[in-house]
């Protein structure tokens, strides 16, 4: 019996069709993937603008807790007439022992420059509102209204602002209103 033949495989490369194929699905995924960045992108700015509510939030808390359950109160000789600017310096340094950095109080979607959000000596601004508390111990959770609220829609307009309760929840939009 004579050996047979030794088979060799012959390497075979790729066609054209299968190349332009391969670049078609790649075109198509793309396309269809560009949505979805935007998409994402809203919601981790969301999820961040959450996280800084929940940060003020332990600050707060943190106030109340060494201070025989008394809201911070900005003093009355603060001057806001001219500016807005000394209230926010004032709740950041009232905070700032709680661990809340300057950048805490700005949501993501609001657009402000890299220096704004970081520089603890000027241009201070705050994306959330504080609650107008009285000094009366626990009013705040006997109120049952929030305690810092963003100050505007950041997040679109169907989204409404994202609000901190006393109870630590964040409530966004329509769920304000919900009990």
């Amino acid at each position: 019996m004579l050996p047979r033949p030794r088979v060799v495989p012959v390497p075979r490369g790729v066609t054209l069709i299968e190349l332009l194929l391969v670049v078609v699905i790649i075109s198509v995924l793309t396309t269809l993937s560009f949505p979805l960045f935007g998409y994402f992108r809203d919601k981790a700015r969301d999820v961040s603008c959450i996280a800084n509510l929940r940060l003020l939030y332990t600050g707060a808390s943190g106030h109340l807790l060494e201070h025989d359950m008394v809201w911070p109160q900005m003093p009355s000789d603060v001057d806001v007439s001219g500016s807005e600017e000394p209230m926010w310096e004032w709740w950041f340094h009232a905070l700032e022992p709680y661990g809340v950095a300057k950048h805490h109080w700005l949501c993501a979607s609001e657009t402000v420059s890299y220096e704004e959000k970081h520089s603890t000596t000027s241009d201070f601004h705050s994306t959330y509102i504080p609650t107008d508390f009285e000094a009366t111990p626990n009013v705040a959770y006997l109120w049952k209204q929030p305690w810092f609220m963003e100050r505007g829609q950041f997040h679109g307009k169907d989204h409404g602002p994202n609000v901190v309760m006393p109870d630590g929840t964040v409530k966004q939009g329509p769920s304000l209103f919900e009990r």
